[in-house]
């Protein structure tokens, strides 16, 4: 594998994960919604039958991807097997491997010391990152597809952000794992507010039209 295959990898990660972070609490906010708005709940009940295949969309869409990160097969590139080649090229977050894609991006000579001198050294991530994935893959994901459970699957995705994010400042910037804070508060946010901004729109138009 090539940092150029690595990185591609790693964009598909990413996609997947914030795209499953999206959807999850996209459907969350918009049931949330309905339930405490009686306004908005006449309004999706007046297209009920589009509202419904939007959910089951929703629905299907969440456990296609999270199967796909969990896959097993051996033949697509799920978390598992994505994190096992990350911790098999420990050379593609070496300070010598950062200080040339420094220089790629531009980064002039005299500030480059400075952001290479203080990157981390990558060898404890395959004990402190790929070990927890399998075992959060062994013990819990045949649990969240045989029932619902919100709370843990909240959890199972606050991690994997943080573990996407983790990986990108190390890559990226040669941050330690796990010091600078997952960034999943405030990309659920953006999605509760989008979420929040279309229903509104919606109850105002229902509103207007009656």
């Amino acid at each position: 594998m090539t940092e150029a295959d690595w990185f591609v990898d790693f964009e598909q990660m990413r996609h997947q994960v914030e795209q499953v972070i999206q959807i999850f609490h996209m459907e969350r906010t918009l049931n949330e919604i309905a339930r405490s708005s009686p306004e908005t709940w006449h309004a999706i009940n007046r297209c009920g039958a589009f509202w419904g295949t939007h959910r089951n969309c929703l629905d299907t869409t969440l456990f296609i991807v999270m199967g796909r990160l969990f896959d097993k097969s051996g033949g697509a590139t799920s978390l598992r097997s994505f994190l096992k080649a990350t911790a098999e090229h420990p050379g593609f977050f070496t300070k010598s491997a950062l200080r040339t894609r420094k220089i790629g991006q531009g980064v002039l000579h005299k500030w480059l010391d400075g952001c290479v001198e203080g990157a981390w050294v990558y060898a404890p991530l395959r004990n402190r990152v790929y070990a927890h994935i399998q075992e959060k893959d062994r013990n819990r994901i045949d649990e969240l597809y045989s029932q619902t459970r919100y709370d843990e699957v909240e959890g199972m995705l606050r991690f994997l952000k943080g573990v996407i994010d983790d990986l990108w400042e190390l890559y990226v910037n040669g941050h330690e794992f796990g010091t600078l804070g997952s960034s999943y508060e405030s990309f659920v946010n953006r999605v509760q507010t989008e979420a929040r901004l279309v229903m509104e729109q919606i109850t105002r138009a229902e509103a207007t039209a009656s």
